[in-house]
């Protein structure tokens, strides 16, 4: 699972899973427990896990879907509500980090807004289809003489808690910061847990719910689940507090538009509807020929059935590098070897504007990825996939490659990149464990530099 956050219990040392699920901590000796770690897993929508472990252990384990936030924190005040009108219910008070009113006369006060509001929510019965991880942002205003500002806002259909960042800044240009949050919900809702996308031929599994807040005893309904206009299910369902149920969807065309609707005995209805992309099998590639025209040469040209063909002429053989370091400076992927790969271009670009006597413009891309590397260096002066690895999980190719473009940086000038300990010192399992090619790659890193004792070991 990519974005899956995991840390050292008890710390803030960790790291996120890459795209395949990838990830490495640098585990410093104070962090051992008889050479055992404790480590946390956390991902959102699912409960977090704690695992210990041991030097070469593999380790499985499965999330735990988690209860939505709104379980855990209700709007303040609904206790307050007449008895013979229904009021929702905080399902675990236990968690509750707010301020609760306590005040008689302030219950008496906020009684009539609180049952305005009830009444208005209850009223809301339509199809929920617009989410968004960004509620608001309103970046112009200004306040009154009293120091308020007030503006209106229409929360997208999320049922969740929002956070709000104010920032605010005076003509001396003194400045503050506030947070605060708020949550968005209905006292009788429908929702759906589903994956964001899907690969043409998975399987997945939607949690449907169904949440009672308004303190009846019983609820009875109608429960309507479709893709793409198909009706999967349509059942009455009796529940309290809450129904949850499971749906299987396959991916079989481009998007899946996902639709639940309960139907209340009493005509209320309440729903969502989403949208799932499906995308194809594979990965994306790219294929490039660069062919040298003489006078009268043609050029056959054979496009491919799918995806964009794009021809580019150029007078100069150096314009082709030059035309790359645009999109060498905004390559959106960054591992350690595309770092390096992407270094070494720029690198190029720039021998090359100076010879033309011409201006470089991406000095500073280069200082960036130079400052990551060296930060990326691990504790044996090698480098893994990504960030900083353990000493086992170090790379001899990988090694090799970042060394010898942080070099030719420290030839062309930028001091960053003398900061880098160019003498590898491979764990002695990766030593050992070295192959020819490797070994003559582990030679070569601790030469970079003239360093003859290395060559000589």
């Amino acid at each position: 699972m990519p974005g899956v956050s995991i840390t050292i219990k008890g710390t803030l040392v960790g790291g996120i899973t890459n795209l395949d699920g990838i990830f490495s901590i640098p585990v410093e000796e104070k962090y051992l427990t008889d050479k055992n770690i404790s480590i946390r897993i956390a991902y959102i929508g699912y409960e977090p896990l704690e695992l210990v472990l041991t030097p070469g252990s593999i380790r499985h384990t499965i999330f735990k879907v988690s209860a939505p936030m709104l379980e855990e924190v209700i709007i303040v005040g609904y206790g307050n509500a007449p008895k013979n009108e229904p009021a929702p219910k905080s399902v675990n008070k236990e968690t509750y980090s707010g301020e609760i009113i306590t005040k008689k006369e302030d219950q008496l006060i906020d009684r009539e807004a609180e049952r305005a509001l009830y009444q208005q929510l209850m009223s809301l019965d339509r199809l929920r289809t617009n989410f968004s991880d960004v509620g608001f942002w309103v970046p112009n205003l200004y306040t009154d003489k009293k120091g308020k500002a007030t503006f209106k806002v229409m929360f997208p259909d999320n049922l969740t808690r929002w956070d709000a960042v104010v920032y605010a800044m005076n003509p001396q240009l003194q400045t503050g910061t506030h947070r605060t949050s708020i949550h968005s919900y209905k006292p009788l809702m429908a929702e759906m847990i589903q994956p964001a996308f899907m690969i043409e031929g998975d399987t997945a599994y939607i949690e449907t719910y169904v949440r009672d807040y308004t303190g009846e005893n019983s609820r009875s309904g109608n429960l309507r689940f479709e893709t793409n206009g198909t009706v999967l299910s349509d059942e009455t369902i009796n529940f309290r507090t809450t129904y949850q149920g499971t749906r299987a969807i396959y991916a079989i065309q481009d998007t899946l538009h996902t639709r639940l609707v309960y139907t209340d005995e009493d005509g209320y209805r309440d729903g969502e509807e989403k949208r799932i992309p499906i995308l194809k099998q594979g990965v994306q590639a790219t294929f490039e020929t660069i062919r040298l025209l003489m006078e009268g040469d043609t050029l056959p040209l054979q496009l491919p059935e799918e995806g964009i063909a794009t021809l580019r002429l150029f007078t100069q053989t150096l314009n082709i590098h030059k035309n790359l370091a645009g999109y060498l400076s905004g390559y959106e992927y960054a591992c350690n070897e595309q770092l390096a790969s992407k270094l070494t271009g720029l690198l190029v670009h720039k021998e090359i504007a100076d010879l033309q006597g011409e201006p470089f413009l991406y000095d500073k891309n280069i200082d960036e990825i130079i400052n990551r590397l060296v930060n990326n260096q691990n504790s044996v002066n090698m480098w893994g996939w990504w960030n900083r690895v353990m000493p086992e999980y170090s790379l001899v190719w990988m090694t090799h490659h970042i060394l010898n473009a942080l070099r030719i940086a420290q030839q062309s000038g930028y001091t960053s990149a003398g900061k880098v300990r160019f003498t590898t010192q491979p764990p002695a399992r990766i030593a050992s464990q070295a192959s020819l090619q490797d070994s003559i790659l582990l030679l070569q890193s601790g030469t970079l530099v003239n360093q003859p004792d290395s060559l000589q070991k």
